[in-house]
């Protein structure tokens, strides 16, 4: 929870209102640590410490520093080990849990929508308890969420329901799914795999350390979504450095007091990108999980995105094409010389830009019929340093950058100490 704290992430028990400020963030932190503290001195005090899993025993281990005893929970198999499943369809995906907000049904929701828009015969059945006024308030928002998407028809909700219907409709189910992020255990995901359903649970916590065996015995998931994280558009001149007309970040995932470098070091990594460059062309570089798409046209503009090893190079390139295409539109090339810095350049749609295409199946639906750039070879680099010249050093062009503050520059140094340069974690 400090993590996702540190890094600005909006969760069920991180407010956006909260994950938005530096100063509300810096508050939680410290009362995050300070109970993180406390709970260490209470563990203390414990003569056996048991789990209930993998991954509370590294939890515990790690604040606590003990050796706890892994003891999984009983589940019952006699009822339903034994059950014969009903053939029918359309199939049925059983999401068994309490409405809980960490729960995160409203995900489920989501890729039932994207499963029925991909033609799939298919339903939703959420089973959950209910506690109080505040979990049934939950429900009536998920229902909502469905019918604006169009597919509350598609759900059956069966809440606070005894253990035989349970058992009968994991009978009648085909496939499971559990989208809790860390859960320490996941009775739930047990329980429905004694009953032969294929389980799909998110790639973290107890489903992944001690449950499910990926394409083996069931599956683990991520969220699937890409990560655009910044677009640049530049003028590149030939013998001289690059001039920025237009940048938009988007550093959500990002920690707070981090920011700030890692705008700085992708404008570094962009300015130095087009200026080595040739004219035209596309390439590519790898930098650990990160990759930084280049593109340069005829006309020396171009334009430079950084992505997650999700987005695929396709997507980028044809995003980047678009995005020159309309700032050509929007910009007359006769007027380029005249901007001299960003502040200059009127050019307000590239947030707008950077929004649209963070989602990765409105990018594909805009590139499946063809890939419209032009089929120049990509070339696809290493590292930052394989497009250095002979001789030059990274770390001489970050000394002698002026686009880079001071403060930015210690963030390389000590980024470089712990085997991370460039990779702006």
């Amino acid at each position: 929870m400090i993590k996702r704290v540190e890094t600005g992430t909006e969760m069920y028990n991180n407010a956006s209102f909260i994950a938005h400020s530096e100063k509300l963030t810096s508050a939680k932190l410290l009362y995050y640590r300070l109970f993180a503290r406390l709970y260490k001195f209470a563990g203390k005090a414990a003569d056996v410490v048991m789990v209930n899993g993998s991954w509370t025993e590294d939890h515990i281990k790690n604040l606590w520093n003990c050796n706890p005893i892994k003891v999984f929970p009983p589940v019952e198999v006699k009822g339903v080990n034994k059950l014969v499943r009903a053939k029918g369809d359309p199939v049925v995906i059983l999401s068994v849990g309490q409405i809980r907000p960490e729960k995160n049904h409203k995900l489920q929701i989501d890729v039932l929508k994207r499963s029925l828009d991909d033609n799939l015969n298919v339903r939703l059945c959420i089973v959950g308890g209910c506690r109080n006024d505040e979990d049934r308030q939950r429900v009536d928002e998920l229902k909502q969420h469905a019918e604006q998407l169009g597919i509350g028809n598609n759900i059956s909700w069966k809440l606070n329901i005894p253990i035989d219907e349970l058992n009968k409709l994991n009978e009648e189910c085909l496939i499971g799914i559990h989208t809790m992020t860390e859960e320490h255990f996941g009775i739930a995901v047990v329980e429905s795999m004694a009953a032969g359903v294929v389980m799909i649970a998110h790639n973290s916590g107890g489903p992944k350390l001690d449950i499910i065996k990926d394409g083996v015995t069931g599956y683990l998931a991520s969220t699937g979504m890409m990560k655009l994280y910044s677009i640049l558009i530049f003028q590149k001149i030939p013998g001289s450095k690059p001039k920025l007309f237009k940048d938009e970040y988007d550093l959500k995932d990002f920690s707070f007091f981090q920011r700030g470098s890692v705008k700085e070091f992708m404008d570094f990594t962009g300015r130095l990108l087009v200026e080595r460059a040739a004219t035209p062309s596309r390439s590519s570089i790898k930098e650990q999980e990160y990759f930084i798409h280049c593109y340069v046209r005829q006309d020396n503009l171009a334009a430079i995105c950084i992505t997650d090893g999700e987005y695929e190079a396709r997507v980028a390139f044809t995003m980047l094409s678009k995005v020159m295409e309309d700032f050509t539109n929007y910009i007359h090339p006769s007027q380029w010389n005249n901007i001299n810095s960003d502040k200059e350049c009127n050019y307000p749609k590239l947030h707008d830009l950077l929004a649209k295409w963070q989602n990765p199946r409105e990018a594909d639906s805009l590139t499946r019929v063809q890939d419209e750039v032009e089929e120049t070879k990509i070339v696809l680099h290493n590292t930052i340093q394989s497009v250095l010249e002979r001789g030059e050093k990274l770390d001489d062009l970050v000394k002698a950058s002026e686009n880079l503050s001071e403060q930015s520059k210690m963030f390389y140094t000590q980024a470089r100490k712990m085997n991370k340069c460039c990779s702006w974690t």
